[in-house]
């Protein structure tokens, strides 16, 4: 029993040093950190490099097993102890704080709210039932940063992994349930916790089992080193959602544009076969909505048998638009004026393709 758990703990052990450091500077890139931006999950092979990293583990145990024994068992440990901490104290500290912004559960698209839950994707579906309350992503977001804060001590990195056992379990099975896209992600996060947790896997067992007195753990000296990790570690989970919020802000769709919600599009509207042309059908538009995302201003366009999305910029003084569906780099697929009537009647008027159009909507869902 001993001899399995500590080649489980050892394969863990490398395979976390392994894949956890990329996976890190993986997520900083992605998130916008200046200095990072050439890493990315897809750069780094992912999800095959964890398949990979998992396989190097188990060879790296059994090979370190056969050679070493026990011998170097503290350093191999005591590295993978300071990685796999940092890494998920600053990734689930950030998205506690993301929460707390409302950057990572936002409050529900227009485009889903106008579309049924049966045709709305397992990641759509998943996001509208988390940002339609804001008190639930709270209260998400605050266990993610008690568990994030427990395991930047040693001391208390236990009461932390169990907790955050609790969380990324919750995430890995949402993900897998319904398909969003970052399992593996979530997975190696969990696995994680589970390491720290073998690491005291005998205290463990004598607490909760025992009869006696659980036998105390010898604490090794923190470094400067350390120190300056976890300094380092804090300031980048605190900058994380500031620099997604900031990057966002530039693109984004200003509060006071009229245009922000769902329309309906009248049935006697003047449709040019431009538009029609413009989103490979034959039918005419009948639905748009005018949001944010993370990308900037986006655009979705219904007809009867399809959706599209697409990218828009709008004048608030001169009153101007310009759509562009799929490519922004093509010929808009609508450029022209708008005009708001009253608070749920707006015209567009101007050319798609070469043709001249006028759009008479009917506001469906408001901000």
């Amino acid at each position: 029993m001993a001899g399995t758990l500590a080649i489980t703990r050892r394969a863990l052990a490398i395979a976390l040093i392994l894949l956890m450091p990329p996976v890190l500077f993986a997520y900083l890139g992605e998130q916008g950190i200046p200095g990072f931006e050439w890493a990315s999950l897809a750069r780094i092979g992912w999800p095959y490099s964890l398949w990979a990293g998992a396989a190097l583990g188990v060879i790296g145990a059994t090979a370190w097993s056969a050679l070493l024994r026990d011998r170097a068992d503290d350093r191999l440990h005591a590295w993978a102890d300071l990685i796999v901490r940092r890494t998920l104290t600053l990734v689930f500290l950030s998205y506690g704080l993301s929460k707390l912004f409302r950057l990572q559960f936002y409050e529900p698209y227009f485009h889903w709210q106008e579309t049924p839950a049966g045709d709305l994707s397992g990641f759509e579906l998943t996001w509208y039932f988390f940002g339609a309350s804001f008190p639930y992503s709270i209260f998400i977001g605050l266990g993610e940063i008690l568990a994030a804060l427990l395991l930047l001590s040693r001391r208390t990195s236990n009461i932390g992994a169990l907790l955050l056992m609790m969380v990324g379990g919750n995430i890995l099975a949402v993900n897998i349930a319904y398909r969003v896209g970052v399992a593996h992600f979530a997975g190696l996060m969990l696995a994680g916790a589970v390491y720290i947790l073998l690491c005291d896997a005998a205290r463990l067992i004598a607490f909760f089992f025992g009869s006696g007195a659980t036998p105390p753990r010898a604490e090794p000296q923190p470094s400067e080193l350390r120190r300056a990790i976890v300094l380092v570690t804090a300031i980048l989970a605190l900058l994380l959602p500031i620099a997604d919020k900031v990057r966002d802000v530039p693109r984004g769709l200003p509060v006071t544009m009229a245009l922000t919600g769902a329309w309906r599009i009248a049935a006697d509207s003047a449709t040019a076969s431009g538009l029609a042309n413009e989103i490979d059908s034959t039918l005419e538009w009948q639905r748009i909505a005018f949001e944010k995302n993370f990308g900037g201003n986006q655009v979705v366009v219904w007809t009867r048998d399809s959706l599209v999305r697409g990218r828009f910029q709008a004048d608030t003084v001169a009153r101007t638009l310009r759509i562009h569906l799929r490519d922004a780099r093509e010929a808009p697929a609508f450029e022209g004026t708008w005009q708001l009537r009253n608070d749920s009647v707006a015209v567009l008027r101007g050319v798609a393709g070469p043709d001249s159009v006028t759009l008479r909507l009917r506001r469906s869902r408001t901000p």
